[in-house]
């Protein structure tokens, strides 16, 4: 697993081509995200953020929304992932069966251990979100975690194989706000660049719980499905206190 240092390095390489992306974007435009059409089925651990955060970025995400056709994302959506299991798509049918209950069962137990092994609770993940970043694809809130975000994945991931499941590591502490629907050229992004200027930043976000969710995309965004989850709150706190 990588330092805190390497971690940071790797995170910030991936915002930088997100830059260049950007740069591409301001001249050739914006395109649906092929991440959309059934490509991003699996079980995810995120991080569920505080709600002045959520709210915040949901709200950019809506007005996003109305000016790209982005897919919205509501506060209840707004999350950073922090370890996930991609699996092909498969019909719903499937996420009931007693391998599917036996992954999702152990991924909240590793998730359940890994706050008890390093004492997690409210305020000891921080990230800061000070700035907003672009692709051809996507929108996103760029974070910055804290030291305590990189051993909380790292202990999750490391007993998630002690039960049997390999869970990939996130690439950075980032908020995804939207994936773009359809291709709008630079010479009608006018309002959406403005929005990425003017919009205040996410600022510190500290979260508040761990969502661990199995999502199955059949074939297209609008078909997606959350078919089952589970809550970890960090102190045993309502989520949104």
């Amino acid at each position: 697993m990588p330092t805190f240092a390497e971690f940071s390095a790797s995170q910030e390489s991936a915002y930088n081509n997100f830059r260049r992306l950007g740069k591409v974007a301001q001249t050739k435009g914006i395109m649906r995200d092929e991440a959309l059409d059934g490509k991003m089925c699996g079980f995810f651990v995120n991080l569920v953020h505080d709600r002045r955060v959520a709210l915040a970025a949901s709200e950019f995400s809506m007005r996003l929304s109305r000016i790209t056709g982005a897919d919205p994302y509501g506060t209840a959506d707004i999350h950073t992932t922090i370890a996930s299991k991609r699996v092909p798509s498969k019909p719903r049918i499937v996420s009931y069966s007693s391998d599917f209950r036996e992954t999702l069962e152990a991924i909240v137990a590793a998730v359940h251990a890994a706050i008890n092994n390093l004492r997690i609770e409210r305020g000891s993940i921080e990230i800061d979100y000070d700035c907003y970043l672009y692709s051809q694809v996507a929108a996103i809130a760029a974070g910055k975690p804290n030291e305590q975000f990189i051993r909380f994945f790292e202990e999750i991931i490391r007993i998630a194989v002690e039960h049997g499941v390999d869970l990939n590591p996130p690439w950075g502490g980032a908020i995804t706000l939207g994936r773009f629907t359809r291709e709008i050229s630079a010479s009608r992004l006018g309002d959406f660049f403005r929005l990425l200027q003017t919009y205040p930043p996410l600022g510190r976000s500290v979260p508040v719980a761990v969502r661990v969710q199995y999502n199955n995309y059949p074939g297209n965004w609008n078909g997606h499905e959350i078919d089952n989850y589970a809550y970890v709150k960090f102190n045993n706190r309502n989520f949104f206190e």
